[in-house]
């Protein structure tokens, strides 16, 4: 393992988003480097990072609105409505929280689960809700038997 290490080292993962260029990730690492080192350059490199992340999702929505273009006249409009979708959704953070009856949040997994539980509980065994007691009858026999 230590030779492998040596030889071919450590990549780190690095979690891209696809449509950031390799040329504006080599700029925010040399950004990162002067945050510390030179403010003032720092501050350029920061506006210049900003100017390519719009270029390149700029440039990601075009590619998008071409493929929509193509997929729209091959007629293929799984692929059409599923690029639409792509462009025009909003982004929804998931929340981990809950409100109790009394008004107090969770946050912890635990305490949201047992929260639900008691609610479902509670839906459950309402009072207000009638007992349905109806006889039912077996259906008539088939006229007719193989």
């Amino acid at each position: 393992m230590g030779a492998a290490k040596g030889t071919i080292g450590l990549k780190k993962s690095v979690r891209k988003k696809t449509w950031i260029s390799d040329d504006t990730f080599q700029i925010m690492a040399e950004k990162r480097e002067m945050k510390q080192k030179n403010p003032a350059r720092y501050k350029e490199l920061k506006t210049l990072v900003q100017k390519c992340l719009r270029r390149d999702k700029q440039k990601q929505l075009g590619d998008l609105c071409d493929e929509l273009d193509t997929a729209n006249q091959r007629g293929n409009m799984r692929c059409l409505f599923r690029t639409a979708k792509s462009i025009t959704q909003t982004f929804r953070s998931r929340l981990h929280c809950i409100q109790t009856a009394s008004g107090r949040n969770f946050t912890e997994q635990e305490e949201i689960a047992d929260r639900w539980r008691e609610y479902c509980v509670e839906l459950h065994n309402d009072e207000d809700t009638p007992e349905l007691d109806h006889q039912f009858e077996r259906e008539p026999p088939r006229l007719r038997q193989k």
